[in-house]
């Protein structure tokens, strides 16, 4: 999981560190860098899978032109990021500097925000008190100039000049890497991030490799179909989860057609006919795709599925019956024991659940050079909760009060 980010000069965060946990809550105004700080992991993520800077900035953030920071345009663009990996007993630090590309060699040369790779480097260490591992070792230093390639334990695997064409990061374009830097570049490429609309997931769709929901929920017909034809197990779960917050769904129909489309009905209960996804609710739709994402991890089917070693989404709350909210925190809540979870919210009535968690909330706001990210103070919140709930601190800006 990320135990530290430092991202400086991405679009509002001109300079912040954050120290995520397992659940973390971000909340503040609108304009405040929540996407922003989301974004920032998306971007870190897409330049780990794909060749170039331009393209990580187009699927992170829309256009390359938008990674820069809007207060300091044409400064170096900068990402620290800690990452403790349990499963191989290893913690990893990953730095990377982008700065603009000299004039020559920009596509716009009056574009300033043209940015390559100034600086990558990429150590490990041991995360299980033996004091021979404790110390870091090596596995990519590349200072724009020259890169070099070390092994576990510290010896050097391979040494060149960085390719001039090289439009990408080391870490997404080499191929003589070291174990522990496969290990580093699968956790970092496998960051998922979800902003889904209703109308997204009421599209027909086709079957496709991935069985995993995409990030606007574009693919849900053919995620279900998946679920309800290749794991029966994942399907009853999932269709008990949403009899949860909607009583009256009795069962879901998925009809693969001849040109290739997969189209869902809805069967609800006393009614004869089965009828089309439309009928349900935006936020019955909502709350079931994040179930979806909930259940990937446990997805058993003959397709493609990647479990995410990161889950960011954006408003899970929206079209959801407030006293439904305690069964979104508990699919928060199981989703996070098997993969590190970030939710962006608004709501005062989600924040009143994290109320024994509140290490986990993260107020941002907009200051003098940019965001800033302040934690919610436990102290200070243990003894307003005699007197007012947590939505309502967040509503005074008491939260993160000294």
């Amino acid at each position: 999981m990320i135990t530290s980010l430092t991202v400086k000069n991405f679009r509002t965060l001109h300079d912040v560190t954050w120290k995520p946990g397992r659940l973390s809550v971000l909340t503040g105004a609108n304009n405040s860098g929540k996407t922003n700080l989301a974004y920032a992991l998306r971007f870190l993520s897409a330049t780990a899978r794909l060749d170039s800077l331009d393209d990580a900035g187009n699927e992170a953030c829309g256009t390359a032109s938008e990674v820069v920071c809007r207060h300091h345009s044409g400064q170096v663009v900068e990402f620290g990021l800690r990452v403790a990996e349990p499963a191989h007993g290893v913690e990893f630090q990953y730095d990377l500097a982008l700065a603009p590309r000299p004039i020559m060699a920009r596509d716009d040369p009056f574009c300033e925000d043209d940015l390559g790779v100034q600086s990558e480097k990429l150590w490990w260490r041991g995360a299980n008190g033996d004091s021979k591992d404790a110390r870091w070792h090596p596995l990519i230093h590349d200072d724009g100039q020259a890169v070099k390639l070390y092994s576990e334990d510290g010896s050097e695997r391979e040494a060149s000049e960085r390719p001039q064409a090289r439009r990408g990061t080391t870490l997404a374009q080499e191929k003589s890497l070291a174990y522990y830097t496969h290990v580093f570049r699968s956790y970092i490429s496998r960051f998922r991030y979800y902003h889904i609309a209703a109308e997204h997931l009421r599209a027909d769709a086709r079957l496709m490799e991935l069985a995993a929901l995409s990030g606007t929920g574009d693919n849900f017909a053919a995620v279900l179909y998946g679920m309800k034809n290749e794991d029966e197990g994942s399907y009853r779960r999932l269709l008990s989860l949403v009899q949860e917050v909607d009583p009256s769904v009795e069962y879901f129909n998925c009809i693969h057609l001849r040109d290739g489309r997969i189209v869902v009905e809805v069967k609800h209960k006393g009614v004869a006919e089965t009828g089309p996804l439309a009928a349900l609710s935006d936020g019955t739709l909502l709350y079931m795709a994040l179930c979806m994402v909930a259940l990937q991890p446990t997805l058993r089917t003959r397709r493609t599925v990647t479990p995410p070693s990161l889950v960011l989404f954006e408003e899970p709350e929206n079209g959801l019956y407030v006293r439904r909210l305690h069964q979104l925190f508990d699919r928060l809540k199981e989703m996070s024991e098997r993969t590190q979870t970030i939710i962006t919210t608004h709501s005062p009535f989600l924040l009143d659940f994290f109320d024994d968690a509140v290490e986990d909330i993260f107020v941002l706001r907009n200051g003098e050079n940019g965001t800033e990210i302040k934690q919610a103070n436990p102290a200070k919140v243990d003894q307003l909760l005699e007197t007012m709930s947590m939505g309502e601190m967040l509503y005074r800006e008491l939260l993160t009060c000294e």
